[in-house]
């Protein structure tokens, strides 16, 4: 059987250094997908990458 947490822990290993390089990240929130494209594209125009 798969142990959830061990699951959760092993993403995390895998994925952190990765999100680490991103230029720009976004906060994953309970709001409509077209807000976080606007803080995105508000982002990019202010030269925050």
């Amino acid at each position: 059987m798969e142990n959830p947490r061990q699951t959760l822990e092993n993403l995390v290993n895998v994925r952190y250094p990765i999100y680490a390089k991103a230029d720009i990240t976004v906060l994953s929130r309970d709001v409509d997908k077209g807000i976080r494209v606007k803080e995105v594209l508000a982002a990019i125009a202010e030269g925050r990458v």
